[in-house]
């Protein structure tokens, strides 16, 4: 798609995500994995990202899905140069709202009540403290929609839909 892409490996602090065999195994590692260091994996590489030749460091952006979308929206509330934050079904960090300064994008499964839910308060939220929050709920779809090799709750038409939201965002 033209862009520099940067996509650390949280769970190397706890085997690496190579070592997991099954989703299983997969739940357990990010279950031990501290998130204050994960978050600080995340802020190191934004900080190399904006040193690399080949990246315009005014336009480092963050995507992230589901567990990792909470950690992307958290990078947002710490990189007050971060461009623009991108998140798939993803909590919102409790605290630090207030610090964010990209755009943030949010795409959210309908039947994913617990997120979707709380996806109204964060806009809210967003809003009352001047911030700009786009947000979609594709119908008919569960977290996971947009993982090709999450079984049933993938969903190809929310996927593409989503990709092309994300994909102009992140270029206008």
């Amino acid at each position: 798609e033209g862009f520099v892409a940067l996509a650390p490996d949280l769970l190397s602090r706890v085997g690496g995500t190579a070592a997991l065999k099954t989703p299983q195994e997969a739940t357990a590692a990010i279950a031990r994995l501290p998130v204050l260091p994960a978050l600080s994996d995340l802020r190191e590489g934004f900080a190399y990202l904006s040193k690399h030749t080949s990246v315009n460091p005014q336009r480092i952006s963050t995507v992230g899905f589901g567990w990792g979308g909470w950690r992307s929206f958290s990078l947002a509330t710490m990189a007050p140069t971060l461009a623009k934050t991108v998140v798939f079904y993803s909590s919102t960090p409790d605290d630090g709202l207030a610090n964010i300064k990209s755009p943030v994008l949010a795409h959210y499964a309908s039947r994913d009540r617990a997120i979707t839910g709380n996806s109204q308060w964060t806009a809210r939220e967003l809003k009352r403290l001047g911030k700009t929050f786009t947000f979609y709920i594709y119908d008919d779809t569960d977290a996971g929609f947009f993982n090709d090799t999450a079984g049933p709750r993938y969903s190809a038409t929310a996927a593409r839909l989503a990709w092309t939201r994300t994909l102009e965002f992140l270029r206008g």
